[in-house]
């Protein structure tokens, strides 16, 4: 027997065993349903399904569930799903699995309409609840990928993509994450939004444990918004490091080059202008006023406020300094002082000492004396001196005064400023 008979006798086979599986309450095939049957032979010797007309076709029921026919009337292959022919060859509008999201239940349902008017109306909608009782870490969704070869492209485990075309006025989120859970877990993290690690098995490449970049406004672009709000300890970022040569607890940098960290020692906290080089390394404000710079090169600006001096000579108070009854503090003023008549400029500059003492409420308060080992002066005509004084009028305080007097008729004189403290008692300075 030719290989060719051989296949044709076994595709007959074939045949009448799905069609006595598909229809096992006829006992036998009909007649009718043996001519079929034997058509389905087709005449490259391949195997097809059973053709029917609507009318024609055999009722479905528990029965015949799954058996497959070809419909000549629709032209569309249906099967028997226990009480009615459904079609395979067109593509399903909506799928719903599960009833129930009791504990260790879910629903999930995939539409291919979305109306909008919900926030449980998706395209892919899943609802349920873990087992109330544990005895391993459980997932309510979870994608296992491996990855293989070392072809030269990239891979990804899992990619959303949220293509263009909102262009309103709110807000549009890529990927929202939310954890309402209660755990009273203190040991490490808590209740986490996020968590992704990244592990390495060998020491070549890098690993990173999230990638964040605000990328094309015009306007404003944030590589990480962090806010933490609550009633108890509250840390917008905490960055830790620890068990390298190197370790550091947070590096500031004006580049986008992720790699090649080199220069620098462990340290909880590094700022460089590398990237920018001719940008400030550092800056402290308070309320949006500059009052810290570390420059470029490594000097330090610090100024804790600017106050306009009396034209044409007068003491003014310009800062005052808080001291508790029964304390003593002292420190430092570094202040530079400016006059000009829009033609001619002067400026000086200088360090005044101060002590402060406290005794059950009487404040005694007193500053150096100005003079050539803390003063320098540099004019371009004329002279100019600046005074201190000061006074114990507030409670448990001290006024710290400065009277400017130029040579100059004068239309602009100021005092630029900053106290150092070095006692041992907190204390509150106020620019006045």
């Amino acid at each position: 027997m030719s290989k060719a008979i051989q296949g044709a006798v076994i595709a007959l086979l074939v045949t009448l065993a799905g069609a006595l599986l598909c229809f096992p309450a006829y006992g036998q095939l009909s007649p009718a349903n043996q001519q079929e049957y034997s058509r389905a032979l087709t005449t490259n010797g391949r195997f097809g399904s059973p053709r029917y007309s609507t009318a024609g076709r055999p009722a479905c029921s528990s029965v015949i569930l799954g058996g497959l026919i070809w419909n000549t009337t629709t032209a569309t292959e249906q099967v028997c799903n226990g009480s009615t022919w459904v079609n395979v060859t067109s593509p399903l509008t909506s799928i719903t699995v599960g009833t129930t999201t009791t504990a260790g239940t879910a629903t999930c349902v995939i539409d291919d309409t979305m109306g909008g008017a919900s926030t449980s109306d998706n395209f892919m909608f899943c609802n349920g609840t873990l087992p109330t009782v544990l005895t391993a870490a459980a997932y309510g969704a979870r994608f296992d990928f491996a990855g293989a070869g070392s072809s030269a492209f990239n891979s990804t485990g899992i990619g959303l993509f949220f293509g263009g075309g909102y262009s309103g006025p709110n807000l549009t989120t890529g990927l929202l994450i939310i954890n309402n859970n209660t755990g009273t877990e203190i040991a490490s993290y808590g209740n986490v939004g996020i968590s992704a690690l990244s592990t390495l098995g060998s020491t070549a490449g890098y690993t990173t444990g999230g990638v964040f970049a605000g990328l094309g406004s015009t306007v404003q672009n944030t590589g990480v918004y962090a806010t933490a709000v609550g009633t108890g300890l509250n840390v917008g970022v905490h960055g830790t490091a620890a068990s390298a040569a190197v370790n550091i607890g947070g590096l500031f940098r004006l580049t986008h080059t992720p790699n090649g960290i080199t220069g620098y020692s462990s340290a909880a906290l590094i700022a460089d202008n590398v990237g920018a080089a001719s940008a400030d390394i550092f800056r402290l404000y308070d309320n949006t006023t500059l009052v810290h710079v570390s420059q470029d090169g490594g000097s330090t600006w610090d100024k804790i406020g600017t106050k306009a001096l009396t034209l044409g000579g007068g003491a003014v108070n310009f800062v005052r300094v808080d001291i508790a009854s029964n304390t003593y503090q002292g420190g430092v003023i570094y202040w530079t002082a400016d006059a000009t008549d829009a033609t001619e400029y002067q400026q000086r500059s200088g360090i005044l000492p101060f002590s402060i003492v406290n005794k059950g409420g009487t404040e005694t308060c007193t500053v150096g004396t100005p003079g050539t080992a803390t003063e320098s002066v540099a004019v371009s005509a004329g002279t100019f001196t600046v005074a201190f004084t000061t006074d114990t009028s507030p409670t448990n305080g001290c006024n710290f005064a400065a009277n400017g007097t130029s040579s100059l008729t004068e239309t602009v004189m100021r005092l630029n400023y900053h106290v150092r403290l070095y006692g041992n008692v907190a204390t509150a300075v106020t620019a006045l």
